[in-house]
């Protein structure tokens, strides 16, 4: 489990915050915690015309815990 961890944070360590626009799209709540649902799609300059890179990052607002990604 702890090589997942590291993964999901090289993932991040990458220029990931730079090559993507975010945007908050929901709050919803897991176990009465309330969630924030980001939205982010990769800049076209980084991914081109031919490719798309989007996802959803649920995360905690209370800690900033990142619960899912999809």
């Amino acid at each position: 489990m702890m090589k997942n961890h590291v993964r999901l944070l090289m993932f991040f360590k990458e220029d990931f915050i730079y090559d993507h626009t975010f945007r908050l799209t929901d709050k919803t709540y897991l176990n009465d915690q309330p969630i924030c649902v980001i939205k982010f799609y990769a800049l076209e300059e980084v991914a081109s015309t031919k490719n798309t890179a989007d996802g959803v990052i649920y995360i905690s607002y209370n800690d900033f815990a990142i619960h899912k990604l999809e």
